[in-house]
């Protein structure tokens, strides 16, 4: 619909946006709007220029939508917390802990409701340390440790500081855990000295933003054809149902060419160490081989390094 900033302005010009032209300053345009915004959405990461993309006329380049950008779209996630719901699920990921839902429960905690929370730090306290040992870890990872609620709770002066977002988010997630595990809202208002509107809305507005998080995370395929030490992408508008996407930057050695003559290490070195890697072979036997070359090249050039 539209690829460049020229394009997207005449796209805005057909909209009623353009009818409010009349309520911006008089030194400000709708072009400047435009690109302002667009000049945003790419320092947010939602948007970049296209690699090796056409330039118009007025020298602009071709625009396309990132990663990021289409997780936020996909999930209807708020643009002001975009790139801090991608960077609390990064993190998460790096250590996520599935003894029990405390940790699920903090990492799709809406954002709009750290607004609303405001802990009673002896309750805090309390509940935290009613937690298992390992829900307890959940909140030295999230950044709330323990010697910082029981500051707060007994007046101390806190020297540390700790992201007061992450604190509220960790006790509203305390507060469903304890409804998940008591299944009786009187009982968990009660307990938090919250009223009981105020956790069924924060139950439905976790259930909602549960849903956008879901849609956020979700990952489009794309598949790759290998040809000797060059990658193919499958792609169904190109004129022989793939395109070229790069070459393999790998030297083999000579004995390890007779190991591995498909050059399935040169395709993990791609992923691992850092990401793991999942591998398909027709027979046990064949996979139990592919297995054992993997972990002998592993164990004498990737964990050693």
């Amino acid at each position: 619909m539209a690829t460049n900033p020229e394009e997207i302005y005449q796209f805005m010009c057909g909209t009623l946006f353009s009818i409010q032209q009349q309520l911006l300053p008089k030194e400000e345009s709708l072009w400047d709007v435009t690109v302002e915004v667009l000049q945003w959405l790419k320092q947010s990461g939602l948007l970049k220029e296209r690699a090796n993309g056409h330039i118009d006329q007025n020298g602009q380049h071709n625009l396309e939508i990132t990663p990021l950008g289409q997780a936020t779209y996909k999930g209807s996630v708020d643009l002001a917390y975009c790139n801090t719901v991608y960077k609390n699920l990064k993190k998460g990921l790096e250590g996520l802990i599935l003894e029990s839902c405390l940790h699920l429960l903090y990492l799709t905690m809406p954002y709009d409701m750290i607004s609303q929370c405001i802990p009673n730090w002896m309750i805090y306290l309390k509940q935290y340390s009613c937690l298992s040992p390992g829900e307890q870890q959940v909140a030295a990872l999230v950044g709330v440790p323990e010697n910082f609620i029981t500051k707060k709770a007994s007046g101390q002066v806190i020297k540390k500081d700790v992201d007061s977002s992450t604190v509220c988010r960790l006790y509203l997630s305390l507060v469903l855990h304890a409804l998940l595990k008591e299944n009786n809202i009187w009982d968990v208002a009660e307990k938090f000295n919250l009223s009981r509107g105020f956790i069924q809305t924060l139950l439905n507005s976790t259930a909602s933003f549960s849903s956008s998080v879901l849609h956020f995370c979700e990952v489009e395929l794309k598949e790759y054809i290998k040809i000797q030490d060059s990658i193919y992408e499958v792609d169904s508008k190109a004129e022989n149902g793939f395109a070229f996407s790069r070459l393999l930057d790998f030297k083999y050695s000579s004995s390890l060419q007779n190991t591995d003559p498909d050059h399935l290490i040169a395709l993990m070195t791609e992923v691992i160490p850092k990401y793991s890697c999942l591998v398909f072979c027709p027979t046990k036997k064949n996979c139990e081989n592919v297995a054992e070359m993997i972990c002998k090249y592993l164990n004498s050039n990737c964990i050693l390094s």
